[in-house]
């Protein structure tokens, strides 16, 4: 135990030392059942267990082309770590990998976020930074376009210009992803879209029918407070299964928010 103490105070002195000289990076990280602990040096990874033995130590590769360094560096659950690669301003690589190093699977974008059970990962999908502007996103759920279905566009094609405000928010039983996107061209706005996740969710029957993508268009008011009074982002909240309320990530309030859309 003393070891396992003096452990944790050695990573935490170093996590400090490395968060100042990198502020955007996470430097280690734990096991949801704290027997193991990830730690980056350097760009490599290493795996210690609660004693402090060194498992494993490796430095992740990627399949897609050279990076800049690890930004985040965390349990996905307690055999699996996350490791999320800068490439390029407008794109990063998650290598999921097991406590080795071997990688089991990749995803390319940004604004990475996990469903409740650790099961899929959602995201913007690989956008190409050079192309012509504008750039119309999409979201993939596991490698698979839900949103919009035709994809990825970029300068004249996109005559409808999809950007999602992160982070989005996973219904508590995973079936549907909420999302904040802002419309340009056609349809312009700002809309909360609920996106059918076709994950299997425990307890749910079938129907037999396929679940579609609803949008809900914010009054113009609240859009603008999105903006204006969100200086650290948004934060979505589900209210069951009926309603998404919109807030601050600060706390603040102010006109229009935080507001409740019904999306029954």
């Amino acid at each position: 135990m003393a070891k396992f103490i003096q452990l944790i105070l050695t990573i935490t002195a170093l996590g400090f030392c490395l968060a100042k000289a990198a502020p955007a990076t996470q430097q280690f990280a734990f096991s949801p059942d704290r027997k193991h602990i990830a730690t980056n040096s350097r760009g490599k990874v290493t795996i210690n267990n609660a004693q402090g033995k060194q498992l494993s130590q490796f430095d992740p590769k990627d399949s897609a082309g050279p990076h800049t360094g690890i930004m985040e560096l965390y349990f996905v659950d307690n055999n699996r770590l996350g490791i999320r690669l800068h490439m390029n301003p407008s794109l990063d690589y998650l290598s999921i990998t097991d406590l080795k190093g071997k990688e089991i699977e990749h995803y390319l974008g940004y604004n990475f976020i996990w469903c409740n059970d650790r099961s899929a990962v959602a995201h913007v999908g690989q956008m190409i930074h050079f192309s012509e502007w504008p750039h119309s996103e999409y979201i993939q759920i596991n490698n698979r376009t839900v949103y919009p279905p035709s994809g990825p566009a970029y300068g004249k094609e996109a005559t409808t210009v999809h950007t999602f405000i992160p982070p989005f928010c996973w219904s508590p039983d995973d079936s549907n992803l909420a999302v904040i996107d802002e419309v340009e061209g056609k349809d312009k706005g700002k809309y909360l879209v609920i996106i059918p996740t076709n994950l299997k969710v425990k307890g749910a029957g079938s129907s037999g029918k396929q679940a579609q993508t609803r949008r809900f268009q914010i009054l113009p008011q609240q859009a603008a407070s999105i903006g204006s009074q969100c200086p650290d982002g948004i934060k979505l909240t589900w209210q069951g299964k009926t309603a998404v309320t919109i807030s601050a990530a600060n706390g603040r309030q102010g006109k229009g928010l935080p507001c409740t859309i019904s999306i029954k």
